[in-house]
């Protein structure tokens, strides 16, 4: 049975869409099509860019039991630094959640009113209600797998135009979080677990490339898609396999 063991809250309005949970000063920009997580940070993304926003964290002793009412909820692997964590925007920071002793775990990220408008609507949005976010952090055993757990679940529909470009940023996201431990998975399982169709997923890989962001050699009889640092992405196309090293 699952207890929770501390939580703080608060309220701010965001520039450039960025709600960020953060107990390093080492975090990456990119945010993906609704949150990322690894080392020290969780990055994600209101759906506006001066959006208001409601937060709450919260450390859970086990899973804690399933959020109900969110539009959208994700799972992701996270991993404590400092064991002192804060949640925001630019200027205005929670009370630190405190993860001492945390270690590798896992975040689950919920959100509801990000579908209301896009990054650039001019909107007043001190007449709305705020978005709401919870963040619920615990323990798990094993090596950190950024596929394991339910799949993401978008309230809102995706501009295909963005589809692609952001679908990159979440294969970013990921192959940097398993850059020591290496996963190998399929294209059906990643497009199952991003929410995406199969067709965008390799559309992903090829952004990744053709943006200048990675480059293609090949070692070991496998084609391998290596991108520019910090992240390494390999991927092995004869079994229709996807290699994050």
């Amino acid at each position: 049975m699952s207890t929770l063991l501390h939580s703080v809250e608060v309220d701010f309005q965001t520039d450039f869409a960025i709600f960020s949970a953060l107990d390093t000063l080492e975090a990456p920009v990119d945010r993906g099509t609704f949150a990322t997580a690894g080392e020290g940070w969780v990055i994600a993304s209101t759906g506006t860019k001066y959006a208001r926003v409601h937060a709450v964290a919260e450390r859970w002793s086990a899973a804690p039991p399933a959020a109900t009412g969110w539009e959208d909820t994700d799972e992701l692997p996270f991993c404590a630094t400092t064991g002192s964590l804060r949640l925001g925007g630019f200027d205005e920071f929670s009370d630190p959640l405190n993860l001492d002793g945390f270690g590798w775990g896992r975040v689950q990220v919920c959100a509801r009113g990000r579908h209301r408008y896009h990054y650039s609507s001019w909107v007043d949005v001190d007449a709305m209600p705020p978005e709401e976010w919870l963040l619920r952090f615990f323990p798990v055993l094993g090596e950190p797998d950024p596929l394991a757990g339910p799949p993401r679940i978008l309230g809102g529909a995706v501009d295909p135009h963005d589809e692609v470009r952001l679908l990159a940023n979440d294969l970013q996201a990921a192959a940097h979080v398993v850059s020591d431990a290496g996963l190998t998975t399929t294209f059906e399982r990643l497009a199952e677990r991003l929410a995406a169709r199969l067709e965008a997923v390799g559309a992903a890989l090829t952004e990744l490339v053709m943006s200048g962001r990675a480059h293609i050699e090949f070692v070991s009889g496998r084609d391998t898609l290596a991108p520019d640092e910090p992240f390494v992405l390999r991927a092995q196309r004869p079994q229709g396999l996807l290699v994050l090293p």
